[in-house]
């Protein structure tokens, strides 16, 4: 019993520790909002693999070592010996090959929670990707005068995949740096008086003079895009993202490439803990 709860703490560190930086990315939140800001404040960017790699290390630090301590602590090292057991009481025995098997299980079992937990936000991600690629609809033409009406209205789009001409505020450009690749967030209205309610996302630099503009729209831009949008003011929360160049088919490339990587994962792991069992038993011989 207490080698099961060692393991459930080291888990549950390790769950910690990965689970909850990754939660403070998706969400822009946590200690991960506070590196963003940090590097908002001194350079108008901030770098976003960077940012999460601090973050799950100070994830790790946070809650992988406090439940490991408290796993070595389920069964001391010098701990008391139990006292005798009263003869009316029955005593399981357990054979030294069993006693391997099971610390076999226990290592297994382990390693197979791990491999969940790296496996599991991949292929989520994939089986995401391709429900929302088949609610992305046809491609619509729309002036963007009537895709603002429709998106502040809060009403259902017939389509996600538009195409509309628009005239960018490049001066409201706010951006997410990656390493030497900046994505860029531009806002786009009807009537320069209005507040924004459309984005576009730039991954690289559109040609010169491009007032048409075709993707796929979601709502909701990251959390250091809407914290810089909000600074400046005449953008609307939540705004809506055109991700320029975008299509149906690109989205649905993308969540059978996501679930190809968690299939080769998943497959790489059980050879693994495969190969790992082998050699556990050997040395439990």
């Amino acid at each position: 019993m207490r080698n099961i709860m060692a393991s459930l703490f080291g888990l549950l560190g390790i769950g910690l520790g990965l689970g909850v930086p990754i939660y403070w990315w998706i969400t822009y939140s946590g200690i991960y909002r506070w590196l963003a800001e940090v590097q908002l404040g001194w350079f108008d960017g901030y770098y976003a693999m960077l940012t999460g790699v601090l973050s799950l290390a100070v994830g790790c630090v946070v809650f992988i070592p406090p439940l490991l301590w408290l796993a070595a602590r389920v069964e001391p090292p010098d701990a008391a010996p139990a006292p005798e057991t009263p003869p009316e009481r029955s005593v399981e025995l357990v054979t030294p090959e069993e006693a391997d098997a099971r610390a076999v299980r226990t290592r297994s079992t382990g390693c197979l929670v791990v491999l969940l937990i790296v496996i599991i936000p991949v292929v989520g991600i994939g089986i995401w990707q391709l429900f929302d690629a088949n609610r992305l609809g046809e491609k619509r033409v729309v002036e963007l005068a009537q895709l603002e009406a429709e998106v502040a209205g809060g009403s259902d789009l017939p389509s996600r995949w538009v195409e509309f001409a628009a005239r960018p505020a490049w001066l409201e450009t706010a951006g997410v740096k990656e390493k030497n690749k900046t994505t860029r967030y531009v806002p786009v209205r009807s009537l320069p008086e209005r507040d924004a309610v459309i984005a576009l996302e730039l991954p690289k630099d559109p040609p010169a003079g491009r007032r048409r503009w075709t993707g796929t729209l979601s709502v909701g831009a990251p959390g250091v895009i809407v914290s810089a949008f909000a600074r400046a003011g005449r953008v609307r929360d939540p705004v809506w993202v055109l991700a320029v160049d975008n299509t149906p088919e690109k989205t649905r490339r993308i969540g059978w490439s996501m679930l190809k990587v968690g299939g080769g994962l998943l497959g790489i792991g059980l050879i693994v803990i495969g190969v790992l069992r082998r050699r556990w038993r050997r040395a439990g011989k």
